[in-house]
């Protein structure tokens, strides 16, 4: 939807999907998107690089998340809010399967 706008389906991913999540690592958002590790990697770095992410490691995991002192954070968020309500309903889907809360040790799969 927005892929024209920010010059490529990769991009529009790792916007969509920190909107959805509020954080993330390249290789989660590889395997839910399908697209390629490298060009994930690349839109998280000019993300980072132009201010809009930070990233802090977690063990040896390189989570990004949203910069809290970007100028225009509420504006854009609120932009990728009216993106995602006009998404289709099957990639609405999508993003509402990944579960990100720790699952209880006892509990059956």
């Amino acid at each position: 939807m927005i892929a024209k706008l920010f010059n490529g389906k990769s991009a529009e991913t790792v916007l969509l999907f920190l909107y959805a999540f509020n954080e993330g690592y390249a290789n989660e958002i590889s395997n839910f998107s399908g697209i390629s590790l490298n060009s994930i990697q690349k839109q998280l770095i000019k993300f980072e690089d132009s201010g809009l992410f930070v990233s802090q490691m977690k063990g040896k995991t390189k989570m990004f998340l949203w910069n809290p002192r970007y100028p225009f954070l509420e504006e854009f968020k609120l932009f990728l809010k009216k993106v995602f309500m006009y998404l289709p309903e099957e990639e609405m889907k999508r993003y509402n399967t990944i579960r990100k809360r720790p699952r209880k040790g006892d509990k059956i799969l």
